[in-house]
């Protein structure tokens, strides 16, 4: 795979086809409209807010950015072997052999086992006001470390399925630089309700196709490993194909809303 540029987590999120030919024929976007412009825009003010209020919560906090890419990254690294509870803004070092660079919005240490968990800030719901098939444990953002999330037997956990799969792009990460906790895979999401949701990324929780013709009940580490690797052999394929056009490409154009 040498030829497949490295990839961020949004590539297991996407279209096949668009990844396919955003590295064949890359385009400038269309733009947005106004109102995907107002959510964004929305998004952007709602991490601005958070993560003020965690640098308030927290003064002992790392903040790596912004800076460009190699410092963010730099200053990531120096955190995590200082081992700060909080590290705010991070760049994960680039995981050449896994094709992968990511940059969670912030880095939580593990208690005991050590390493950081990742967590992101989404400018959405993650929580349901009743009980439901995932159970939701959050911790405060004064205190956001996993080992110290509580169950809330009142509330569940939603299931964003491209929150999830960024998380296990994190983890994924993490575990390859050699800064992954030994006790479990986690990542927790900062929703609108202002606490630190945690997912187990090793509960099967997502109904897949199975190779016999049924459905299969997967993990989420499961799906994020097998969209991603997908992807990359797809990329991977066009980038041979642009030399030796006789080789053809792994997918075609449906049509999709994407």
């Amino acid at each position: 795979m040498s030829g497949v540029p490295l990839q961020g987590g949004y590539v297991a999120r996407r279209c096949p086809v668009r990844a396919q030919w955003d590295f064949l024929q890359p385009g400038e976007p269309a733009p947005p409209s106004p109102v995907a412009e107002r959510r964004v825009e929305q998004g952007r003010v709602f991490e601005a807010e958070t993560v003020a209020r965690l640098v308030g919560l927290h003064p002992d906090a790392v903040v790596a950015g912004p800076a460009d890419w190699a410092e963010r990254e730099a200053a990531t690294v120096a955190a995590m072997q200082a081992g700060p509870g909080v590290i705010i803004g991070g760049r994960l070092p680039a995981d050449l052999a896994g094709r992968r660079v990511g940059q969670p919005d912030l880095l939580v240490r593990a208690d005991g086992s050590g390493g950081y968990r990742p967590v992101d800030v989404k400018h959405h719901r993650s929580l349901d006001p009743a009980p439901g098939a995932l159970a939701a444990r959050c911790s405060p953002l004064s205190d956001p470390g996993m080992e110290r999330a509580v169950a809330d037997p009142d509330r569940s956990a939603r299931r964003h399925r491209g929150d999830l799969l960024q998380l296990a792009h994190y983890q994924r990460m993490l575990e390859a630089a050699g800064w992954a906790p030994t006790d479990g895979r986690y990542g927790g999401i900062i929703g609108v309700e202002g606490e630190v949701v945690w997912y187990d990324l090793d509960v099967p929780t997502w109904l897949t196709p199975s190779s016999t013709g049924g459905q299969k009940r997967r993990t989420t580490m499961e799906v994020y490993d097998f969209e991603f690797d997908f992807r990359l052999d797809i990329i991977a394929v066009a980038a041979t194909h642009q030399t030796d056009p006789s080789i053809s490409t792994l997918v075609v154009p449906v049509r999709i809303g994407e």
